[in-house]
């Protein structure tokens, strides 16, 4: 972990260490939750919270996942791979709102994360190759490409 403003390192993280996994395809950030998420080609998504420990593991039951984007108003995640885009509902249940929770169980043991496929979204290109969000306003678009 870098900042991106004055350059400085920070930590590193070995998230493949930590979940006995071979690949992760991507990494995301859940500002509201202070949750890292990574998504491993093994299927998984594995949740972490600000202090880096591993608290779910839950499985996707989808092929290989690229490119995710948490929209943080929702608590949704759209991801997007080899089967074009999904999207899940992201629950998390503590005994806290997140900051509080990080200080009061740091090792995030009264956490339940669950995610609920919540969306279809059709009409998508197969195999996503990128994938943004942009949202300003009331304004809100979601772009995805399968080619580079």
């Amino acid at each position: 972990m870098w900042d991106p403003v004055s350059g400085d390192h920070h930590t590193t993280v070995n998230f493949l260490d930590e979940v006995k996994s071979l690949k992760m395809t991507c990494v995301f950030y859940a500002v509201s939750l202070r949750l890292h998420l990574t998504v491993s080609d093994d299927f998984n998504l594995f949740v972490f919270n600000e202090n880096f420990i591993h608290v779910a593991k839950l499985p996707l039951h989808t092929r290989l996942i690229t490119h995710a984007v948490f929209l943080e108003q929702e608590n949704r995640i759209i991801f997007g791979g080899l089967d074009g885009l999904a999207s899940f509902h992201l629950l998390v249940k503590c005994k806290h709102e997140p900051k509080a929770n990080l200080l009061l169980n740091p090792r995030g043991d009264d956490m339940v994360i669950s995610i609920v496929a919540d969306a279809e979204i059709r009409d998508t290109p197969k195999w996503v190759k990128g994938l943004k969000w942009f949202s300003k306003n009331n304004d809100r678009m979601l772009v995805a490409w399968n080619q580079y």
